[in-house]
């Protein structure tokens, strides 16, 4: 009589019956497993709490490889039919928007996290910011230009509080037109500013499920 292992056994719905696991795939969000009977069979991952210790390290160290690339592209996309900002720097691609900031830091590590409930506190520091940058003395240009992007960041993050018909036309405009800036860090006085945002943000945020 051959016995089998339980953990590598699984009962298929498809099949009405008791089966073995031949092969583990593991994605993002859900495992696949590949079952005997040649059904397949998913296991979406759900609430899972990540060590402190380790996301912090991942914060830490993406947060250093920002403030230490030579340039920067920041850019305005529609992705996953969301509005969102996305940064784009040596070896890193940050991307936020109203519920989520996804980490992508080549091929060390990735991780998506739920946008933090202090959204708040979030705008105030950008507006803040904004007048900071307002107020200063620095090149009219790159004045303009990093005005532009915390306004659009501000836009991003924030509740939408315009009408219905405003606001289907304003996200058919965003469709269309998507606006792009560049910075280099060097010269750039504000962007360590708002690198540093990104990290409160990256903070206070939560293990995703998304």
């Amino acid at each position: 009589m051959t016995y089998r292992l339980m953990e590598n056994v699984l009962h298929c719905r498809n099949c009405d019956k008791d089966v073995d696991i031949l092969e583990v795939k593991h994605h993002t969000d859900f495992e696949e497993r590949i079952l005997s009977c040649g059904h397949r069979s998913n296991k979406y991952i759900k609430n899972i709490i990540e060590p402190s210790t380790h996301i912090s390290d991942k914060i830490t160290a993406t947060v250093s490889r920002l403030k230490q690339s030579e340039k920067m592209q920041v850019e305005e996309k529609v992705i996953n039919r969301k509005l969102s900002i996305h940064f784009s720097a040596e070896n890193v691609d940050i991307t936020i928007n109203n519920s989520i900031i996804n980490v992508k830091a080549q091929d060390d590590y990735t991780f998506t996290r739920s946008f933090p409930q202090k959204v708040e506190e979030i705008i105030n520091k950008i507006t803040a910011l904004r007048y900071e940058v307002e107020e200063s003395s620095i090149d009219i240009q790159e004045k303009t230009k990093t005005l532009s992007l915390l306004q659009r960041i501000d836009y991003v993050l924030s509740p939408t509080p315009y009408s219905n018909t405003t606001y289907k036309f304003d996200k058919l405009k965003r469709w269309i037109i998507h606006s792009k800036w560049f910075f280099t860090i060097a010269s750039s006085p504000f962007i360590l500013n708002i690198i540093d945002i990104i990290h409160d943000m990256m903070k206070d945020s939560q293990p995703s499920s998304i």
